[in-house]
């Protein structure tokens, strides 16, 4: 598996932190979301205790976009909010071209406005290889000192990470119906319960 990638994020003002200073960060995914935390910990005494900002949002018009056609990447709708009173200067203020100039993500030129709010469709630029993942169970974001005992990934849904084999035996992978049996095909089954729905 390939290293975590981090990457300088310089003269932030990210609300989520109140930094002023540089930046170390990594793009890292929990659930649906995904985030910008730091590679390491931040206090010996409490390495699994990380501070992070969720990037993305779900817009209504496309809330999962589908991923780039010419190279396949992810695509996500980055999550820039309003001042007050809808004047520049809110959350994750500067932040496009924070990750652009870091070459974490690509700007497709595409915006989605909801209200006062205009999210840009980015592509990411860092392969979900190269993030610094979080156990799908106990929810520990893995450690860049720590490499090569980087997380192993689920064999059978090839989408949750887990810190240890003993965590990964748990019945929570995504992949598992409530029986622990592996769903072979997810879409069928929520296509079903929608129609039993209506």
């Amino acid at each position: 598996m390939a290293a975590i990638r981090s990457f300088i994020v310089s003269d932030t003002t990210l609300s989520a932190t109140g930094a002023s200073t540089p930046l170390t960060l990594a793009l890292s995914r929990k659930s649906g979301s995904y985030l910008l935390v730091y590679p390491t910990p931040q206090s010996p005494a409490s390495p699994n205790e990380r501070q992070y900002s969720i990037i993305n949002a779900l817009v209504a018009s496309d809330p999962f976009p589908d991923p780039s056609e010419g190279t396949g990447r992810v695509r996500i709708w980055l999550k820039i909010g309003a001042g007050k009173k809808g004047e520049e200067g809110g959350e994750n203020d500067g932040l496009l071209e924070k990750l652009v100039e870091a070459k974490v993500v690509a700007d497709t030129g595409i915006k989605s406005t909801q209200g006062m709010i205009s999210y840009p469709l980015v592509e990411l630029l860092v392969p979900p290889s190269e993030f610094c993942h979080a156990c799908a169970t106990c929810g520990a974001f893995e450690n860049a000192l720590d490499e090569p005992e980087r997380f192993k990934r689920c064999a059978r849904c090839k989408q949750a990470y887990y810190c240890s084999s003993i965590v990964s035996t748990l019945p929570f992978c995504p992949a598992k119906q409530k029986t622990g049996k592996l769903v072979t095909n997810p879409t069928a089954s929520i296509k079903r319960k929608t129609t039993m729905h209506q």
